[in-house]
């Protein structure tokens, strides 16, 4: 539905080459969506008219006018062609794009689009390059999803003191490489306004996978006109002097754009529209918002069936009997405070903190090894003691391994000594010099597939949070081996349940099959150097093998443990 207003757009001359703006007097109603089923249309040829859009700005970028063209068509959606933009070589310089107006300001949208870059196109010389400008009222306070650096992706908040909130790890050299295939990449956004700086929403999807997440974000710098929503977006915008040997495009197509919650669900329960084809995918033209949104299930919601605990770890038998002592007991001892729930928990202490290890799944050194375990999950309780002060070099709170044999030799790693010499591959859960949790992957040389030897995992996910000393914390981490050569694995780590790393390409065992997940270390491993009185409180901490969500603890009640 398309609803007259009058609106003149100002773009600086710096984002675009040969332009000059055009009148704009048309604004749409939400949602709203586009397939580019529109007559054939060039930059040169004066006004668009396609579905509410409208041109931007007059004139050519080297030659090339921004186009609706069949060429441009996501062949998986809907209609028949789709938009392309050109980008000048060697300046930073474009077509200028195409521009839809919102009838009124919006506090809260989704965003959905497919997009590729020409075949060849190479990142080589980018620092960014912006594929929206979502402008508020306010000059300078827009929302610009964009790659950002040869590895991330960000969902930038200009003018305010920390445009990227919302940044993943996951950008050009994820998708491509080095220059592109030509393929076709579905992203997603979510932004909700702040209201007072610090409580806005930005999420970022790639391909259906949440890839960014921040519930605090100041969209708006402190500015009253920005809070009143964003007014319009711009499809197509400038970029970092690209170095291609001649004008090369970006196509773009199949948009969706709300403002009411959709009814899809990503796989951390967030609302979203998802890729053509997930669930009750929105149709390919605009349809009224439904009238009553979807609730969320209550929560927590238990473990699926798929799931099986391996271990239920809450310290009430006030023993240490399902664990054994690696290198050391060293001083960790069960006591009644602090306690997360029931009457003990554990505590480490960083001057002689002792190395504790449960045995599971395959294991060669249980009587009875049982079936391999190939995705496992780990939850824990933390109580750093007040002012606790972290380590100048990481410290370890867990370590999962894959255990052969005390004698099966893996003591290289990418041509270093590697502490665990009786596992081909580990994975490493610890917190930086500033108590933030992350991980570390190592490898031993020769187990085929492509891959990291060794590598850190820090957080992806909206911004970087730390432990918090004098307090309990909950940190929960999934662990799914790759299938056999491939990269598919995963890594998910949750603070407090909130996502904060999630890793979908790893490649933990190359081509390695003999042993699964079967070996893990309960540790302050580091040499934190500290007094004796800094100490760690570990307290209900649950081991699962198989997918599925893992409910929140609850405090226990005549729980029967496993002995071994």
């Amino acid at each position: 539905m398309i609803k007259a207003s009058k609106t003149i757009v100002a773009v600086c001359a710096v984002f675009f080459c040969a332009a000059t703006a055009s009148s704009l007097n048309a604004a749409v109603d939400l949602p709203w969506s586009t397939t580019y089923n529109c007559p054939e249309w060039n930059q040169t040829q004066g006004g668009l008219s396609c579905n509410g859009l409208q041109k931007a700005l007059d004139g050519t970028c080297q030659g090339q006018g921004e186009q609706i063209t069949q060429s441009a068509n996501y062949p998986g959606g809907g209609g028949g062609k789709g938009q392309r933009h050109w980008q000048g070589d060697g300046t930073n310089s474009n077509s200028g794009g195409t521009l839809l107006n919102f009838n009124s300001p919006q506090k809260e949208l989704w965003i959905r689009w497919y997009m590729r870059y020409e075949k060849g196109f190479k990142w080589s010389s980018l620092s960014y390059d912006k594929w929206l400008y979502i402008n508020t009222g306010a000059q300078g306070k827009d929302c610009i999803p964009e790659f950002y650096g040869n590895n991330g992706i960000s969902v930038g908040a200009q003018g305010t003191p920390n445009p990227h909130q919302v940044f993943a790890n996951k950008g050009w050299q994820a998708i491509y490489g080095s220059q592109s295939d030509g393929s076709w990449f579905c992203v997603e956004i979510h932004i909700k306004m702040d209201t007072n700086g610090s409580n806005g929403i930005g999420r970022l999807w790639l391909n259906g996978e949440l890839i960014a997440s921040n519930t605090a974000v100041n969209w708006s710098g402190g500015n009253a006109t920005a809070r009143q929503g964003w007014t319009r977006f711009l499809i197509g915008s400038n970029q970092k002097s690209p170095s291609n040997g001649r004008p090369m495009y970006v196509d773009f197509d199949d948009f969706y754009v709300t403002n009411t919650r959709p009814s899809n669900r990503d796989a951390h329960g967030n609302y979203f529209i998802g890729p053509i084809g997930s669930g009750s995918n929105p149709p390919t033209e605009p349809q009224q918002p439904p009238t009553e949104p979807q609730q969320p299930p209550a929560e927590p919601q238990n473990p699926p069936a798929t799931s099986t605990v391996i271990l239920s770890e809450t310290w009430e038998q006030n023993n240490v009997n399902n664990w054994k002592f690696d290198y050391a007991a060293g001083d960790t001892r069960i006591e009644t405070s602090p306690v997360y729930a029931g009457n003990y928990a554990i505590k480490m202490r960083s001057s002689n903190p002792g190395n504790y290890v449960h045995f599971f799944g395959d294991h060669p050194l249980l009587s009875r090894p049982g079936q391999m375990v190939t995705d496992v999950t780990v939850e824990e309780y933390y109580y750093p003691s007040e002012g606790f002060r972290w380590p100048s070099t990481a410290m370890k709170l867990w370590i999962m391994n894959c255990f052969e044999s005390w004698n099966a030799g893996y003591n290289r790693a990418e041509g270093q000594t590697k502490p665990n010499t009786w596992a081909p591959y580990y994975m490493a859960v610890g917190v930086d010099s500033s108590g933030r949790p992350f991980a570390e992957l190592t490898r031993a040389d020769g187990l085929g597939g492509t891959g990291d030897i060794w590598h850190a995992y820090s957080q992806n996910v909206g911004s970087p949070v730390a432990l918090v000393p004098g307090k309990w914390n909950k940190i929960k981490f999934r662990l799914k081996l790759n299938d056999l050569g491939k990269s598919n694995g995963v890594f998910q780590l949750w603070i407090n349940d909130n996502l904060k790393c999630d890793y979908s390409s790893m490649n933990f065992r190359g081509t390695y099959s003999r042993l699964g997940w079967n070996h893990v270390m309960m540790s302050m491993h580091g040499v934190p150097s500290h007094p004796q009185n800094q100490w760690i409180s570990r307290d209900n901490i649950r081991i699962l093998s198989g997918e599925g969500r893992v409910s929140a603890i609850s405090p226990p009640s005549g729980i029967q443990v496993r002995l071994y």
